[in-house]
């Protein structure tokens, strides 16, 4: 009975200090596994937090580059709306249907833009009314000598013929004026002559 009672109490004292070193390995355990899981979220808000002030600093850099971009292609627009020296007919709202369409035709061909195309009517009708300071203001009669000044060909003698009637002989070029133009003031007064000056100047003189 007394070795039986014995082995009872000593099974009791080790089941007794036995269980709270168990115990204290898992508290243990979770004591360390925790903190490692807190570092390790840290960590990613860290990250997060990083990210965002980097691509807030990155950011006023591309609104700074669109900026600049942007001031560019209005230079670009610029310039290129100012290629060509003359005034521009389409901005004149004093001018005629008819004499706002043939100077456009010939402000689009001095400035080489890619909408112009040869129109025989359009020629027709500037070399008809230049000589007209109503059609044709004085302003804008620099722009049709340009255009004038490539004629070739039959085109250009009867153009040469035309400024003959409004010059005096000793300024005639070429072929003479045809007969029946005596009635034609020829001083060198006459803005008609003045015209005519200008145009044969550019006739005859080589590109």
């Amino acid at each position: 009975m007394r070795k039986s009672r014995f082995e009872m109490l000593k099974r009791l004292q080790l089941e007794r200090s036995g269980s709270p070193p168990k115990k204290k390995k898992r508290q243990a355990a979770d004591a360390s596994g925790a903190p490692a899981e807190e570092d390790h979220d840290n960590s990613d808000v860290r990250k997060t937090k990083k990210k965002r002030k980097d691509k807030s600093k990155s950011e006023p850099d591309g609104e700074a580059n669109d900026d600049k971009s942007s001031k560019q292609k209005k230079h670009k627009k610029k310039s290129k709306k100012s290629v060509s020296p003359y005034p521009d007919p389409l901005e004149d709202s004093s001018l005629s249907d008819q004499s706002q369409k043939g100077l456009v035709y010939a402000y689009q061909r001095a400035a080489e833009s890619s909408d112009w195309k040869f129109n025989k009517a359009r020629q027709n009708w500037l070399t008809r009314n230049l000589w007209s300071e109503e059609m044709v203001p004085e302003k804008y009669f620099p722009l049709v000598i340009r255009y004038l000044a490539d004629t070739r060909g039959g085109a250009c003698d009867a153009l040469i013929q035309n400024c003959n009637r409004y010059l005096p002989p000793t300024e005639m070029e070429g072929t003479a004026a045809p007969e029946g133009d005596s009635h034609e003031e020829k001083s060198s007064t006459n803005p008609k002559s003045a015209r005519a000056r200008q145009l044969l100047d550019a006739l005859v003189t080589p590109n």
